[in-house]
């Protein structure tokens, strides 16, 4: 089923999405600005609507045109009441399941989870602050130094690529139960020429190579100090 994405104002960050969902299968991608110029930049990428956001019926019209939205993007730059009216209009609507919104601070956060809670129904928010998200994978990747990726999946749960422990390695991995010893389940591994293999109950890691593992953050984070003991 056609999952609809609707990106309200193409800044860097509106615009940079856009691209980045460009092409993907299941997805329609719509894109909302004032700005012409805006629009173009991205019009090979999203379906593209105009309209000024001071006026509450653009939204309306909007939604009335796409139909049911699954997530609302919500990127208006550092304009906390246009940011705000407009997702205090998306949380009322029927036609979209849920918002992601990008503000610039903790304060319009709080402002935004309160209208969020205060209006019946399921919360619909999920609000990112970019240079605080940032700052703090940066300071994770600074000091889990062995793990060469790592990417934050839904909710406290990531994968990551870091050097296998001795511990893992030479057992095979029905025999070496990682699940129940380290709270993590391999996902795969790189052989010696480097090439990504899927694991099986019956693959042998090897201390030092690349291994891809998956679990709740904090497991991920004990099995990397134990590599980095090591």
């Amino acid at each position: 089923m056609t999952k609809r994405i609707l990106i309200i104002g193409l800044g860097h960050f509106g615009s940079r999405l856009a691209q980045h969902f460009s092409g993907r299968n299941g997805y329609e991608i719509y894109a909302l600005d004032r700005n012409e110029k805006a629009r173009k930049k991205v019009e090979m990428f999203a379906t593209c609507l105009g309209g000024n956001l001071d006026n509450p019926e653009v939204i309306k019209r909007a939604l009335e045109k796409i139909g049911e939205v699954d997530t609302a993007v919500l990127s208006l730059g550092s304009s906390m009441n246009s940011t705000t009216l407009t997702a205090l209009q998306l949380r009322k609507s029927d036609a979209v399941k849920r918002v992601f919104i990008k503000v610039d601070d903790h304060q319009h956060e709080e402002v935004l989870n309160t209208i969020d809670r205060g209006i019946p129904g399921d919360p619909k928010f999920i609000i990112t602050i970019p240079e605080i998200d940032a700052a703090s994978n940066i300071a994770d990747r600074i000091l889990n130094d062995k793990l060469e990726r790592r990417v934050q999946l839904d909710g406290d749960v990531t994968l990551a690529e870091l050097p296998c422990p001795e511990k893992m390695a030479g057992k095979p991995l029905a025999e070496l139960n990682a699940r129940n010893t380290w709270q993590i389940t391999v996902v795969g591994f790189r052989d010696d020429n480097g090439e990504f293999k899927f694991a099986g109950p019956e693959s042998e890691l090897v201390a030092g190579h690349t291994i891809t593992i998956v679990g709740k953050t904090s497991d991920v984070h004990a099995l990397n100090k134990v590599s980095d003991t090591e």
